[in-house]
């Protein structure tokens, strides 16, 4: 006979983060693991279509940069390269575009260390309204903040068998 109890989950996160510092993700690249990374917008490109194994696909690159000031490129595909997009164009920016990227993967290419989305795995949070995030901005009020994002300048240059998913 099974019984069924109530139970009050009141002390049972509803998010869980292992962040690691951007520092420790270009020293230790293993693209078999997925990082939590927490960092704010400081640079972003234009969407772009590339061509990927016979299939249309979209990107964007950010640079993000965390309360250190290291900085490190992101390439959000799909999705999340339109949702970071549209809110950094129509944010009216009320302080930093602060991330959380769950469940990114870390790559390495031409010497340069980059994270990117992988498919149906992880998870891209906008200015959520956590404790982590408000830690976070709290932080970085008390540095001297410029609320701007700028342009990217780099041209994207990817080789034909570079496959990101």
């Amino acid at each position: 006979m099974s019984v069924v109890t109530n139970l009050v989950a009141e002390y049972i996160p509803t998010t869980n983060f292992k962040f690691v510092s951007f520092d420790t993700i270009k020293k230790n690249v293993d693209e078999y693991l997925l990082f939590d990374v927490i960092g704010h917008v400081v640079e972003k490109g234009h969407i772009k279509e590339i061509t990927t194994k016979g299939e249309k696909s979209k990107l964007l690159d950010v640079i993000l940069q965390d309360l250190e000031k290291n900085t490190i490129k992101c390439t959000l595909w799909e999705a999340f390269a339109e949702q970071i997009d549209a809110y950094v164009t129509n944010a009216d920016q009320n302080g930093p575009t602060v991330v959380i990227l769950q469940c990114f993967s870390a790559k390495t290419y031409c010497g340069s260390t980059t994270l990117s989305n992988v498919r149906h795995g992880s998870q891209l949070l906008i200015k959520p309204n956590l404790k982590e995030v408000l830690d976070y901005r709290l932080a970085l009020s008390e540095e001297v903040y410029v609320p701007s994002v700028s342009q990217l300048s780099s041209q994207l240059s990817l080789p034909r068998s570079y496959d990101p998913l």
